[in-house]
């Protein structure tokens, strides 16, 4: 357990490291993703009318947040700069390098999204609640969109090239954050953490329990998957294929 918050911890601060070693880089990306979620947020509060601009882009934040926990597992993955096998050299098994390492990006994208979402709210002079919530049910949701992940690596494994399905997932939840309804949102919350995450964002309330089953039956189910395509992956030898 030591070990696997290690790695996350030093995760964390290697992203920290990366940010900020280009300080224009980082401020001219910084203030890009800030206007373009502001500006989305601004088309959000025409399809869904009383929608504020803040609350639109929480629901924006959560979105990309949503986003980065379903990515993270092939990104990982990705990341090795050389074959598969580099990845299965490392000392931690296959899932518990995967979940330390994203655990990492979790935490730095929590903060910051949570960060900006608290200059966006003192800039308009709003309440405080809202980078609250979003501190608050932003890991639950990434965790829930990292066990989806989870078996979208899983799949990577065997038939590697899989990148649109990736985006297919990114599309469909910031089209929910932008346009979905608080009717919408209500009906799903029972199943969907996502969706109870966006309407703890617009409405304040959120049902705890379905959120907390739902994050670890989803993290159960991709590491179930994970494994078992990983099974079929060893036994087909693919671990030599990009």
């Amino acid at each position: 357990m030591t070990s696997l918050w290690k790695i996350s911890c030093l995760t964390f601060r290697n992203r920290l490291i990366e940010e900020f070693r280009y300080p224009l880089q980082f401020i001219l990306n910084t203030v890009s993703f800030i206007t373009i979620i502001i500006l989305l947020s601004l088309g959000s509060s025409v399809i869904i009318k009383g929608t504020s601009l803040e609350t639109g882009t929480g629901a924006l934040f959560m979105a990309f947040l949503a986003g980065a926990g379903f990515q993270a597992p092939t990104k990982v993955l990705a990341q090795s700069k050389l074959r598969l096998q580099e990845f299965y050299l490392r000392p931690l098994n296959s899932l518990q390098y995967l979940f330390a390492v994203s655990l990492g990006y979790a935490i730095e994208t929590i903060i910051t999204l949570s960060t900006f979402m608290l200059i966006i709210i003192l800039i308009l002079r709003q309440d405080l609640e809202l980078p609250l919530r979003l501190l608050i049910i932003g890991f639950p949701v990434y965790m829930y969109m990292f066990g989806m992940g989870l078996a979208l690596a899983g799949f990577r494994l065997i038939y590697q090239k899989i990148q649109t399905l990736s985006q297919f997932v990114w599309f469909v939840v910031f089209g929910a954050a932008i346009g979905a309804s608080p009717v919408l949102l209500t009906k799903l919350s029972t199943w969907s953490v996502f969706a109870s995450g966006l309407l703890y964002i617009r409405s304040g309330t959120a049902n705890v329990y379905p959120i907390i089953i739902g994050a670890l039956a989803s993290i159960l189910i991709g590491a179930i998957v994970f494994r078992f395509c990983e099974k079929i992956m060893l036994r087909r030898g693919l671990i030599g294929l990009d």
